[in-house]
């Protein structure tokens, strides 16, 4: 019964509201709204107290439905059965909070916007490393390409929340209802963070744990004898001397292993397999080369290859005058530790420079 029932009052479809309310609260609670010990007691509770709290996945919305539909004065209840349909049709199932942002991330193109920057960082990385071989960038500028793509990742999230494109014009998303998230901004920084968390801890730890030992590995070079273009016995000697020369003078750069004159003799004649020669001498990387001598000129030629994936790392021809051949030297010798990371310390720069200048002067 409706309060105006148990008063004596006269009923009205207001009060077939309360009795409407009193069952949709049984159905979701499984008690009824104010049952007591006696039914004094509990035409006292109809009268002068507010129904048991519904709990669990009731939605808000339903819940303030049914509160207004069980109000003690007729008056603050809904009016009409057409009034309740139309606030019940406007209320949602309750969802949890993880499940409502999980589906407006799907809805706004989150997820596909980090893949889609996924795959361009991907791509930039594998574009980035070869230029940076290529014109010996130092190893820092490709972590810092790495944090500032990692640091894109949340400024993507961000954008691809806010933003959306539509027939090819960028709008502001709008929302597809209410999200009860008070810490929205912090979740959407996480889901950034944590998708540019494995990419970052595998360059940086990773990557970082395993490249060092390859780095030093890398660092290892065989000189092969330098091939002479010219004919003659005398020709061959001069780039013997090439050879002989370019060998010490990279002996001198502490970073580098490098084999012996006495182990790459075997291979100054005959078909050159970079890759077998450094399985056989143990080196990573192998420095070939060729001499042309005409008149007073002389032209070399050197290549410097990664004999574990066949790439050439780094080529260099020199044209100059003979008297200009310990300056080649000397500048080969330098591109050389560039491009393997092993630039010399400052005295053993000195010490080639001094070789270099007392060859010069024939001392």
């Amino acid at each position: 019964m409706a309060p105006e029932q148990l008063r004596g009052e006269r009923a009205d479809q207001r009060s077939d509201i309360f009795a409407f309310g009193a069952i949709l609260h049984e159905m979701l609670s499984g008690e009824l709204a104010f049952k007591r010990d006696t039914p004094v007691e509990t035409g006292n509770a109809i009268l002068n107290e507010e129904p048991r709290a519904l709990t669990g996945s009731v939605p808000v919305e339903l819940n303030q439905l049914i509160g207004r539909c069980l109000e003690k004065i007729s008056n603050d209840r809904f009016q009409s059965a057409h009034d309740i349909g139309a606030k019940l049709v406007t209320i949602r199932p309750a969802t949890p909070a993880a499940r409502l942002i999980f589906a407006e991330l799907k809805r706004r193109r989150v997820f596909r916007a980090l893949v889609a920057y996924g795959i361009a960082t991907f791509a930039i990385l594998q574009i980035i490393e070869p230029i940076m071989h290529g014109l010996h960038w130092p190893d820092a500028v490709l972590s810092h390409v790495v944090v500032a793509l990692a640091l894109g990742f949340p400024i993507v999230v961000g954008l691809a929340w806010v933003f959306d494109v539509n027939g090819g014009r960028i709008e502001r998303a709008t929302s597809a209802g209410a999200i009860r998230q008070p810490r929205l901004a912090m979740v959407l920084v996480g889901i950034g963070v944590l998708a540019a968390a494995p990419g970052t801890v595998w360059y940086f730890l990773v990557r970082g744990i395993t490249r060092p030992a390859a780095a030093e590995d890398r660092r290892s070079i065989a000189v092969l004898p330098f091939a002479s273009l010219n004919t003659g016995e005398e020709n061959a000697y001069f780039a013997d001397g090439i050879h002989g020369d370019l060998l010490t003078q990279l002996s001198k750069i502490g970073d580098l292993k490098v084999i012996s004159r006495t182990s790459v003799l075997q291979y100054r004649t005959g078909a050159r397999n970079l890759r077998e020669i450094g399985e056989a001498l143990g080196v990573a990387t192998v420095l070939e080369g060729s001499v042309q001598r005409a008149g007073n000129r002389v032209r070399i030629e050197a290549r410097l290859s990664d004999v574990r994936d066949d790439r050439q790392i780094w080529a260099e021809r020199y044209d100059r005058e003979l008297t200009d051949v310990f300056a080649i030297q000397s500048a080969v010798t330098e591109e050389i530790a560039r491009a393997l990371n092993a630039r010399p310390s400052p005295g053993e720069k000195g010490r080639i420079e001094t070789q270099t200048y007392q060859e010069h002067r024939g001392l």
